[in-house]
């Protein structure tokens, strides 16, 4: 954000967008140090939004799931069977009923930079498939 405010102050506009995660959302054990400082960047896009509020800028976050690509089939494969059975328990817990491609997960931000959400600032866009609202 700092590399790029001031080129975006000069041009009247830009976008940016914070990834973070569900794990601000939804705690889980062993990631208390990722999910705080993930917080903290929720808290600087809000922050971010009012400090440049009137500039044209808009900062928005992405708070990312478990995404489906090539590092998580390599953690599954690494498991071997218990792999395929931890992942089909993934894919029944998310409400979307799979695991969402990272692909996918690469499309809402896109949304976010786009002119599409030109209204949207200071806003935490879930992008996990509902796993945030999972128990």
């Amino acid at each position: 954000a700092q590399a790029v405010i001031p080129a975006m102050k000069a041009q009247k506009s830009g976008s940016i967008v914070n990834i973070s995660t569900l794990a601000t959302r939804k705690p889980m054990p062993g990631e208390g140090g990722y999910a705080m400082a993930k917080a903290a960047l929720n808290q600087l896009t809000r922050q971010l939004a009012i400090e440049l509020s009137g500039t044209g800028i808009r900062v928005n976050t992405a708070l990312m799931g478990w995404m489906d690509g090539v590092p998580l089939d390599s953690f599954f494969a690494s498991q071997g069977e218990a792999g395929k059975a931890f992942r089909k328990q993934r894919e029944s817990e998310v409400p979307v009923g799979h695991i969402p491609p990272d692909k996918d997960c690469a499309k809402a931000v896109y949304f976010l930079l786009s002119d599409y959400a030109s209204e949207i600032t200071g806003a935490a866009l879930d992008v996990n498939g509902g796993d945030w609202v999972a128990p």
